[in-house]
């Protein structure tokens, strides 16, 4: 039999990057990384006019749902029966919503949003014939239908298409609406809509790659960090101004937070503002950047041991300052590292935090 687990000692999961991603968002990115498929044009054109070869008339009519779904009408109800229209004689139609819900909508012609629609999807390359005989089927049915959108793989010259549509619609009574691959490749390529057609058709798998978007913030973090980068490096205008390169640096580190560049660049970024800070003897700098060095190390990075050795040389400047507000830091810093040692990521006695607390945090006995 197996002994129940002993959870009255388990150490509480403590996250410190999202608990303050959460509450300060602002000091995080806000750029997003998007996927992207290298798919040419022609490519999908082909595969578009082979899926009959391919026996794929049950995807091309997922992906063909899709489209309508986001340029048509968000309320298609697929039918459900064999291939080819099912029991219904259509292969979708639309289903009644309510005004309230129409009006959020944001699909071209929504003051038709109340209207029902039947579609009808055909990777046949006889494309005539076979939307003359889903009309009919579909007018057939008598269900006062106020469109008819048929959508089919092939590519429909302008006037063959606007001539069978008058003439069905005199038929039948019905309004009639053909779209063709040439529709179905700009929803694709201009209307940004490759990622149903690669997770329908398969077509584009293995291309993908990420890209990162830059967000409003994070564009102009990284044109203040290039602009103080280019600055720091020249070093002639800070000739006899040794706190404005120090200010410089200290600001740098910050913006490569701030874009969440790897822990690397943004620890090395502030080592250089903090050993220019002692080179030039600026110590309320130095004290400021240990201490954001530190929250940084915590919250950024949930680098613990480095937040914890930090800790000793804020303690050392503090203690030795007349300002309330270097004292405050400390009382800021020491929480976090009580926290590191309660929840395990620091092992027991390894947290050091200066001579003036005894070198060592004890947790605490429950």
């Amino acid at each position: 039999m197996t002994e129940p687990k002993n959870t009255a000692h388990e150490k509480p999961k403590y996250a410190p990057s999202r608990y303050m991603r959460d509450r300060h968002p602002d000091l995080f990115s806000d750029s997003v990384s998007e996927v992207e498929y290298e798919v040419e044009r022609e490519v999908l054109s082909y595969h578009l006019e082979t899926l009959t070869n391919q026996k794929d008339e049950t995807a091309f009519e997922n992906f063909a749902q899709r489209l309508c779904e986001k340029f048509i009408a968000p309320n298609i109800r697929p039918q459900t029966g064999p291939v080819g229209g099912g029991d219904g004689k259509t292969d979708a139609e639309t289903f009644p919503v309510s005004s309230e819900i129409s009006t959020r909508w944001f699909v071209p012609d929504n003051d038709k949003a109340g209207e029902r629609k039947a579609f009808a999807f055909s990777a046949k390359k006889t494309w005539r014939s076979k939307i003359k005989s889903d009309v009919a089927a579909i007018a057939g049915t008598k269900r006062d239908y106020d469109q008819v959108i048929c959508v089919t793989n092939q590519f429909v010259p302008a006037k063959k298409s606007a001539d069978l549509q008058d003439e069905l619609c005199k038929e039948h009574g019905i309004p009639v609406t053909i779209l063709d691959r040439t529709w179905l490749l700009d929803r694709v390529f201009k209307h940004d809509s490759m990622a149903i057609a690669v997770e329908e058709l398969g077509v584009g798998k293995g291309t993908e790659k990420q890209t990162k978007k830059l967000g409003p913030s994070d564009t102009k973090r990284a044109a203040e960090l290039d602009a103080l980068e280019a600055r720091i490096a020249d070093g002639s205008q800070y000739q006899g101004q040794a706190t404005a390169l120090v200010e410089d640096a200290r600001r740098a580190a910050l913006l490569a937070r701030g874009l969440e560049y790897s822990s690397a660049d943004v620890n090395g970024r502030f080592d250089r503002a903090l050993r220019l800070a002692r080179d030039n003897n600026i110590k309320k700098l130095e004290l400021a950047i240990a201490y954001e060095w530190a929250w940084t190390s915590h919250f950024w990075h949930e680098d613990h041991l480095r937040t914890s050795e930090l800790y000793d040389n804020v303690e050392r400047l503090a203690l030795s300052s007349n300002d309330a507000n270097d004292l405050e830091r400390l009382s800021n810093l020491l929480p976090l590292i009580r926290m590191s040692v309660h929840t395990g990521s620091i092992e027991n006695g390894g947290a050091k935090v200066g001579h003036g607390s005894g070198g060592i945090i004890r947790p605490r006995a429950e």
